[in-house]
């Protein structure tokens, strides 16, 4: 094997003042490049204003070739700006309500009974499209508070029509609103869209005839009252608008728990403080529970097939005596008619 070949020995030049060696030195004595500063926003500002709108739209047209994130920034404000205009606009629906309105009490008033329920489908389909006209323009967070009002407003005219009109025709759409769910997802897609200042404003909006959490609760009551179990789902839409209420109730309570507990020890306040809260959040959803519980139950059939169904006879309570009749109506489900229930005496004063 051949022996290794020695390294060459550096040799140090005659400009090593500072004793480094030759490359070492050349590096160190290379001058530093300066950094650009960034021009501040003002000078920008004043290049930008000596410039007319070919000049901007040239320069930015050659940002955006060479710069993707620059072409993202100009997408992202024209979506804005098409977001602010969408929004200014009020779209009204009277003329879908007033079409619901005409199809159930003028179009086929005259025809026969067997007339109107073969029509049942294309009516049934007619509603289910102006409703979904409403929702395309008024269920998206980028609509006006004007068209979200109206929105409701009109699914609320509709479904006043479909529970009030008394025709075989009206009956017919009557059963199908069972099942049928257009209207009431339409109203919890708005209401979804709606911030909690827009809940808060259109619960309190009055028109002259009350406000419309008012109307609201009618047609909740009215729904409950028919025949068929209308909009099943229109608790829960009113529930979710007059959420700002519970809240701004749960806001006051807590402001007076604090100053209550100030002077308690810390380990009972936190205690304390969770259950009074737990125990406000059910009693709050105890009355919201049975007001709609006692408005829907006035028709003394539905009372008789509760009674049958927990095992209640109310011929073998007739002979019971006082104290009995005493206890029946300290128990829960087992109160007579006119008689208060021991959780509508807690929680509906």
């Amino acid at each position: 094997m051949s022996a290794r070949p020695a390294k060459r020995p550096r040799v140090e030049t005659d400009d090593d003042d500072d004793g480094f060696t030759g490359s070492r030195s050349r590096i160190a004595k290379r001058p530093r490049r300066r950094i650009a500063k960034r021009p501040r926003r003002k000078e920008i500002d004043s290049l930008i204003a000596d410039l007319d709108d070919n000049d901007c739209r040239d320069l930015l047209h050659q940002a955006a070739t060479a710069h993707p994130d620059v072409l993202m920034s100009i997408r992202a404000v024209l979506r804005a700006l098409n977001a602010r205009a969408v929004s200014t606009d009020v779209w009204g629906f009277e003329w879908q309500t007033d079409d619901v309105w005409k199809l159930l009490n003028v179009t086929w008033s005259k025809e026969s009974a067997s007339r109107q329920l073969e029509s049942a489908g294309y009516v049934e389909n007619a509603i289910i499209y102006d409703i979904e006209h409403i929702r395309d323009h008024a269920a998206k967070p980028s609509a006006s508070l004007g068209t979200k009002v109206n929105g409701l407003e009109g699914l609320r005219k509709i479904g006043e029509t479909v529970l009030t009109s008394s025709n075989p025709l009206a009956h017919e759409i009557q059963k199908r609103s069972q099942w049928d769910t257009s209207l009431i997802d339409t109203m919890t897609k708005i209401v979804d869209a709606m911030t909690y200042e827009e809940q808060k404003e259109i619960c309190l909006w009055d028109d002259g005839d009350g406000h419309w959490q008012n109307k609201m609760n009618e047609l909740a009551t009215l729904s409950m009252r028919m025949q068929h179990r209308c909009f099943k789902g229109l608790v829960g839409v009113i529930s979710t608008l007059q959420r700002w209420m519970w809240e701004e109730e749960e806001e006051e309570e807590d402001e007076e728990d604090e100053s209550e507990d100030c002077d308690e020890d810390d380990d009972h306040d936190e205690v304390d403080h969770a259950r009074r809260r737990s125990r406000r959040r059910l009693e709050a959803a105890m009355r919201h529970h049975l007001a709609f519980e006692c408005m829907g139950r006035d028709d003394e059939e539905e009372q008789n097939e509760e009674y049958q169904s927990e095992g209640f006879d109310e011929d073998d309570d007739q002979d019971d005596g006082e104290d009995e009749n005493d206890d029946a109506v300290a128990q829960p489900g087992h109160e007579r008619e006119g008689q208060i229930s021991f959780h509508q005496r807690l929680f509906c004063q």
